[in-house]
């Protein structure tokens, strides 16, 4: 609901005004200051952890093997949200009204690129938490007596995780190769 007249050329009035704009102005000044210092590293810190293994091995703590993971950054999945975010933030400044003077918020290309290719990277990590998952609930829940009776087969799985541990990246053109054979 808007003030009245005399309300809004109060004196009070013109002094809230100002400090709303004061405010508005310096709030727009730390977001675009925290975009540029974002702006600046994204792009290397995507593609740094792109070249990352697909899958990841822990370590017991006597140092023998443990259970395999997916190994998609937690900086990644970060990345993508802000997109998401600066994508949705730019709509919005491009459809509010009075925002011709307001420049949106250009996206980095290697961090577009990232994000365009999304939908990708989340199936490609649900095939490869399947296949995690169930090795390690198999290796896991195993007795003894029975690993013998599946050695070979155990040892060709392991041969095919090698290539997610060791060969394969985020950048790699046979990964959905890997995840069929896997």
């Amino acid at each position: 609901q808007e003030l009245s007249k005399p309300v809004l050329n109060s004196e009070l009035a013109q002094e809230t005004v100002k400090l709303h704009a004061q405010l508005v102005k310096a709030l727009k000044n730390h977001i675009h200051a925290c975009y540029e210092r974002w702006a600046k590293v994204v792009g290397a810190t995507s593609q740094e952890k792109l070249k990352l293994p697909l899958l990841d091995r822990a370590k017991n703590t006597d140092g023998s093997n443990a259970e395999v993971m997916v190994n998609f950054d937690p900086e990644l999945v970060k990345m993508l949200r802000e997109v998401n975010y600066l994508d949705i933030l730019n709509s919005y400044e491009r459809g509010a009204a009075g925002a011709d003077d307001e420049t949106p918020f250009n996206i980095p290309a290697q961090a577009l690129s990232l994000y365009r290719q999304k939908d990708t990277y989340r199936r490609q990590i649900l095939k490869l938490s399947m296949i995690t998952d169930t090795y390690n609930n198999f290796t896991k829940n195993m007795l003894d007596v029975e690993r013998p009776l599946v050695v070979l087969e155990l040892q060709h799985f392991e041969e095919e995780l090698q290539k997610g541990l060791k060969r394969l990246n985020w950048h790699s053109t046979d990964i959905d190769e890997f995840l069929d054979t896997a």
